[in-house]
């Protein structure tokens, strides 16, 4: 029974992986109770998973000595404010919680290992604890550090959506391909739960990663046009040249059809994986630059959030050339700035990008997209000319 002096454990997690802090009861009036006399994380109004705890021993020091315990059973309760007095609990509440189901694979060694974990649903909190869960099981599976390969399948499901958010990608990292695997998910679940447009309470989020420690990319080398010369209305083929990392040289063709409306003379034909500034957070940067409008709903979030190019996407995009400058300026750019969040609340760094940003300026006329089996590395352009009817 969890009485004034007892130890009592806040838990962020619980399940296969347990954050969790120690305290002490110091006050209890039947079905409520205040605890550890200090803030946990000062979230205010919050809920925590409440669990009665075991301490094992003290390790005593004169600067910070501190209690080695755990939490004794499941939750009992829920702390429901976290303030400068300490954490105020309610026994019986059932805490607000989303369950983190992770599959996480190593093809080189053979292992595999899922981990289910809940997590509290806070909206700061869930995308940090999400990816520490993916961190772990693809730490316990791989034991080791370093580059490599991973194919990823992630879905959030959830009041608020109408149907299950899913995605999947390839993605590549030479030097930390666990710290490259929790971006994609972390920023789906962070633009859901941080959305303007209306209430989405997560439920489940499952992520599969299957993780190979050998490098699976492929440079553009070359593009042209068949034919190079064209009119408004007619299809054209674009053909790719690649080259796999240590590998036979291999070839995409790409096909889209000029817009019967298109005006004569020269536009620009640009080849390209997925940007790099676009590996990190869903930025409005990124998404004007490519002239396209922030999503103005909730279902538009889903859509790009659900089909933003991959890692193993090989896009073909019609230009003007106006819009080809205007983009290759906003790359250039954000590849010296730091990642703008779509949901940012500190916008201040949009404007550095000068008119270039203008929505619809960089739109494709015209585009087409093929998937690969490796991770698609560089951008190439070339000019396609447009003749009068």
């Amino acid at each position: 029974d969890l009485v004034p002096g007892s130890a009592v454990a806040a838990s962020l997690t619980t399940g296969d992986i347990v954050l969790t802090a120690l305290g002490t009861v110091s006050w209890r009036g039947d079905d409520r109770l205040l605890a550890f006399g200090h803030p946990f994380l000062q979230r205010g109004a919050t809920s925590i998973f409440l669990h009665p705890a075991y301490i094992y021993g003290v390790v005593p020091s004169v600067e910070l000595p501190f209690k080695v315990g755990a939490p004794a059973g499941p939750p009992v309760g829920a702390f429901v404010e976290d303030r400068a007095a300490g954490l105020g609990g309610v026994l019986g509440r059932v805490a607000r919680s989303v369950t983190l189901s992770i599959d996480a694979g190593d093809g080189g060694l053979g292992r595999r290992r899922t981990l289910n974990v809940q997590a509290v649903l806070d909206d700061e909190l869930a995308p940090t604890l999400l990816a520490v869960t993916i961190m772990q099981a693809m730490a316990e599976v791989m034991d080791r550090a370093g580059g490599g390969t991973a194919r990823m399948e992630w879905s959030i499901e959830g009041e608020g959506l109408a149907q299950p958010l899913r995605r999947d990608d390839l993605i590549y990292s030479a030097n930390d391909i666990i710290g490259e695997a929790m971006p994609g998910p972390l920023f789906t679940l962070d633009a859901l739960l941080r959305n303007d447009f209306s209430l989405v309470v997560p439920k489940r989020v499952e992520v599969k990663v299957d993780v190979l420690q050998e490098r699976r990319t492929a440079r553009l080398i070359e593009v042209t046009c068949e034919p190079k010369t064209a009119k408004a209305g007619d299809e054209v083929t674009v053909r790719a040249r690649l080259q796999p990392y240590r590998g036979q040289p291999l070839e995409r063709n790409l096909t889209f059809r000029i817009p019967a409306d298109t005006a004569p003379g020269s536009l620009v034909v640009e080849v390209h994986g997925r940007p790099a500034a676009a590996d990190g957070p869903l930025s409005q940067a990124v998404l004007m630059a490519r002239g396209l409008a922030p999503p103005a709903s909730l279902d538009e979030l889903v859509r790009v959030l659900s089909s933003a190019q991959r890692g193993n996407s090989l896009s073909a995009e019609l230009l003007t050339p106006e819009a080809a400058n205007s983009r290759q300026q906003v790359f250039e750019r954000l590849d010296a700035m730091p990642s703008l969040d779509l949901f940012s609340e500190e916008p201040q760094a949009l404007p550095t990008l000068g008119g270039a940003l203008e929505v619809g300026v960089a739109r494709p006329l015209a585009q087409a997209e093929v998937t690969l089996d490796h991770v698609v590395q560089g951008r190439l352009r070339t000019n396609l000319a447009v003749l009068a009817p």
